[in-house]
């Protein structure tokens, strides 16, 4: 009997091996080939929002050119660094008075330069019934004013329900530099 020669046992397990290769080489393509798929399928999803968002962007040009306008046209120029903090800390008084609201806790801040504006700072706790601290946020953050609430924290007060305690980090954000809006 030659050494080349199978027997039918041997063919029939050959085959089955084989067979099992096949399958398990058709499963890898078929994964890798799908997944290469679904990959480029969500890059073309992606794509196509990031194109849609622009078209808005585009439709919309006009407009935000105007509203840029009207940024560098009214937004303030700080013209002293050292009274900027002080102006707010009297404006934010000032409109709490206005609406009863306590402040405690003032903290000025140095002024950040950005590269889109320079911010100056200011932090504070308040207490006040919870409509009066409404009316106080939506005075303080008034296009016009400039003054932006970059964190807030309200919660109402532990020993009286009628209260509303709030932590807030607010800023005034003036026209940046010209120097650095230059090297940009």
């Amino acid at each position: 009997m030659s050494a080349t020669s199978m027997n039918a046992r041997e063919r029939t397990l050959a085959m089955i091996v084989g067979s099992i290769a096949a399958i398990l080489i058709n499963l890898l393509l078929f994964k890798f080939f799908f997944g290469h798929r679904q990959r480029l399928t969500d890059e073309l999803n992606a794509k196509k929002a990031e194109i849609e968002a622009l078209q808005v962007l585009y439709s919309e040009k006009e407009m935000w050119e105007q509203r840029g306008a009207w940024v560098e046209a009214n937004q303030p120029k700080l013209a002293q660094e050292s009274n900027a903090g002080v102006q707010l800390h009297d404006r934010v008084q000032e409109l709490a008075k206005k609406h009863v609201v306590l402040l405690e806790a003032p903290v000025l801040g140095a002024a950040e330069r950005r590269p889109n504006q320079t911010a100056v700072p200011f932090t504070f706790e308040t207490k006040s019934p919870w409509p009066a601290l409404i009316a106080f946020l939506h005075e303080a953050q008034s296009p016009e004013a400039f003054t932006v609430f970059e964190s807030a924290n309200i919660q109402k007060d532990p020993g009286d329900a009628t209260q509303m305690r709030g932590k807030f980090k607010i800023a005034r954000w003036y026209a940046p530099d010209p120097a650095r809006a230059a090297a940009r």
